[in-house]
């Protein structure tokens, strides 16, 4: 398998070290990765063709891209590499997004569909695990968190840390019993 990876922006131009990952399309565990070159190329020998595959490539300042233009695995194709029997080389090229500045995480967290009140909220570096920001709901759940603590612009991951909810919800069923 081969392609380039572009930046979607109006100057498509290369993205060089993004890295690329062929993903088993059932479990999405990784079968083979490489990073491309200066010139967004890359290429990945030797897949095993009894397998349907997804691509992803992630690279610091850009969202994750997935084949077929996908934003998400879900969403992504499935890529049969039966063409490899017939000697032919699978080629899938891939657009980069680029992160947005000055981007903002705002949401609700509920327990059993009702708002839960003065938790906090983390947003995590997904690609270091290092928290970057937090703060705490207010009485009905509700959170904003705006920019970012780093100058990386990598993919963040949101981390809600209800340590109530845990507590009540044990308490909860082990209460219980008939």
């Amino acid at each position: 398998m081969s392609g380039t990876v572009r930046a979607a922006d109006p100057s498509g131009g290369p993205v060089a070290g993004a890295r690329v990952v062929v993903l088993d399309a059932i479990t999405g565990v990784a079968v083979k990765s490489t990073t491309t070159a200066p010139d967004g190329t890359y290429r990945i020998g030797r897949l095993s063709i009894l397998r349907d595959v997804k691509v992803r490539a992630t690279a610091a300042g850009f969202l994750p891209a997935f084949n077929g233009g996908a934003a998400t695995f879900a969403d992504a194709p499935r890529i049969q590499l039966v063409l490899a029997i017939t000697g032919g080389v699978f080629t899938e090229n891939l657009t980069m997004t680029r992160h947005p500045r000055g981007a903002a995480v705002a949401g609700q967290v509920l327990r059993w569909m009702d708002p839960y009140g003065h938790e906090t909220v983390v947003v995590f570096d997904a690609a270091t695990g290092k928290p970057l920001k937090s703060t705490t709901t207010d009485s009905e759940g509700n959170y904003r968190i705006g920019g970012r603590t780093t100058r990386s612009n990598r993919r963040s991951m949101i981390d809600t840390i209800p340590r109530i909810a845990t507590a009540s919800a044990r308490a909860a069923s082990t209460s219980v019993r008939k």
